[in-house]
């Protein structure tokens, strides 16, 4: 307890030696010293001059233009980069580590502009010289309203959100609209964490690194303004290089992410997406798990080149039935035979569990496959499973053949919602576990009684609860890492635990509640 307290105190001094810095790119200027009352000019101008800082210092940006930042700098603890409360700043675009660049915060700031020409640029752009980069709680985009974009816009003016190279990068709660190409993360050791990512002409997300963590994203909308014979759009996309398909990708965590081809289908540029596609692997030992895909083609997870990977309480659904290019399907292959290393190695030692789907399309010895619900090739018994389907809705109904009917063993501890499993009599295929409505919003509510921060945190973390319970903090991989019975509060030394999201549960006689917390180091 001692030497947690001493976390804390040293986490609380860092800010005591730290300085405030301000950017006013209207009325600031690089002869001032950035102090509030005699700010620089733009968050670009401070960068071009040089200027360096020290852990635990605040860039605060006022309202305006800060221009193409490219920030430098190897700092030992976080140098923050937000908003001044009450200003609306926004920058063109911004890199981290065109040299090198470490521990730094982007917080809160708008990043936008359009392709005027060539190649679409990064909007936000992590190089391989940059390390420890976090980037939340932006908003990330080409334009803020594409609506009235013909399909030669939409080719010629959509930018890249976010290409994430380097490595040990967390990368959360950001608005990414309008654009090229969501997110590319090639940087392993990254958690990719509740984003939005909505309206994107190529792929949603790429995935293309080892020891990556996805969870809780939205990936929504693409706009279909290429041929086929220019791009095939995925909500998600891994592959190997180079040359393509080479190589192994390790570890990836693809947990509670929600992806829908089209949330209105009488927008223009509608057509078909696959939703979960991994073509080009090897893929070792990936966790897919409570996820919601909705897309009318064929591949709604679909993995070739797969050793140990797991594929778990999903729900992929085809809004169509056969009527587009589908139904959708799960399926783990073989290595493509077209390439020169790998090539048709065989798919071994997975599971595939617990998931609804319309059908399922694997390669022969592929490992076990069990407890998922066939849906079929139409849409004729959707309302015997979900809510309101038509309006994406996939909770269970209380009557669905799903409920209480899957295989305990490797199944989730959550939902996608992160409701604990089972809430009844056995665990529920698909990404979601029947709850009673009424006691889905009481829990809820209960649930915010139930206090753990800092989050993120790095070297220890809070609890404060209001009753006794027993607590239990889970991995990505769903390991129990820490089991112990807390009264009331505590102080908790987490500095043995690697960068990633956990799961934390906490047990008494009137409930069973789930919290999630990233962990940074």
């Amino acid at each position: 307890m001692k030497k947690s307290f001493l976390f804390l105190i040293v986490m609380l001094s860092s800010r005591l030696w730290a300085t405030d810095y301000y950017c006013d790119p209207t009325l600031g200027s690089m002869s001032n010293n950035g102090s509030s009352g005699s700010p620089w000019s733009s968050l670009h101008d401070v960068f071009a001059a040089g200027k360096t800082f020290n852990t635990g210092d605040i860039i605060y940006l006022r309202t305006g233009n800060h221009g193409f930042a490219v920030v430098e700098g190897d700092n030992t603890g976080d140098v923050t980069i937000r908003p001044e409360v009450g200003q609306n700043p926004y920058l063109e675009r911004i890199r981290f580590g065109n040299n090198s660049a470490s521990h730094w915060v982007l917080d809160g700031v708008t990043i936008q502009s359009i392709n005027e020409g060539g190649y679409p640029e990064n909007l936000v752009d992590l190089y391989p010289g940059a390390s420890f980069i976090t980037i939340k709680n932006c908003k990330i985009h080409s334009v803020e309203d594409a609506s009235d974009w013909t399909r030669d816009n939409w080719r010629d003016m959509a930018n890249t959100g976010i290409r994430a190279q380097g490595h040990d990068h967390l990368i959360l709660s950001n608005e990414i609209k309008n654009v090229y190409l969501g997110a590319a993360v090639e940087s392993p050791y990254t958690v990719f964490s509740d984003n939005i990512i909505q309206n994107f002409t190529i792929d949603g997300l790429r995935g293309l690194a080892s020891y990556c963590t996805y969870e809780h994203n939205q990936i929504l909308d693409a706009y279909v303004v290429y041929d086929n014979s220019e791009n095939h759009y995925d909500g998600f996309q891994s592959y190997t290089c180079c040359p393509v398909g080479s190589d192994t990708i390790f570890d990836v965590k693809f947990l509670r992410n929600i992806i829908i081809q089209t949330t209105d289908v009488n927008r223009d540029f509608v057509d078909y997406m696959q939703g979960m596609g991994c073509f080009d692997g090897m893929y070792a030992n990936w966790v897919i798990e409570n996820n919601l895909i909705v897309t009318n083609h064929w591949h709604g997870i679909s993995l070739y080149g797969a050793i140990n990977c797991k594929i778990i309480n999903n729900t992929v659904i085809d809004p169509d039935g056969s009527e587009g290019v589908g139904p959708t399907w799960i399926k783990i292959d073989t290595h493509k035979e077209d390439q020169t290393v790998n090539n048709g190695a065989l798919s071994t030692g997975n599971i595939i569990r617990n998931n609804i789907v319309n059908q399922l399309s694997n390669a022969d010895n592929i490992g076990v496959v069990d407890h998922n619900e066939l849906l079929g090739q139409t849409v004729d018994n959707y309302g015997n499973y979900f809510m309101d389907y038509q309006n994406f809705d996939f909770h269970l109904l209380e009557s669905a053949p799903a409920k209480d009917s899957g295989e305990t063993e490797e199944a989730p501890e959550i939902d996608l919602e992160g409701n604990p499993r089972p809430f009844g009599m056995g665990i529920d295929i698909g990404a979601y576990e029947y709850k009673i409505p009424n006691a889905i919003e009481e829990a809820e509510n209960y649930s915010r009684l139930y206090k753990v921060f800092p989050n993120p945190a790095k070297d220890v973390v809070q609890f404060n609860i209001p009753e006794p319970s027993d607590v239990r903090i889970f991995d990505a991989k769903g390991t129990l890492v820490y089991s112990f019975r807390l009264t009331k509060s505590k102080v908790m030394n987490i500095e043995n635990l690697k960068t990633g999201i956990y799961t934390i549960l906490f047990t008494n006689d009137k409930h069973l509640l789930s919290q999630k917390i990233v962990i940074l180091k």
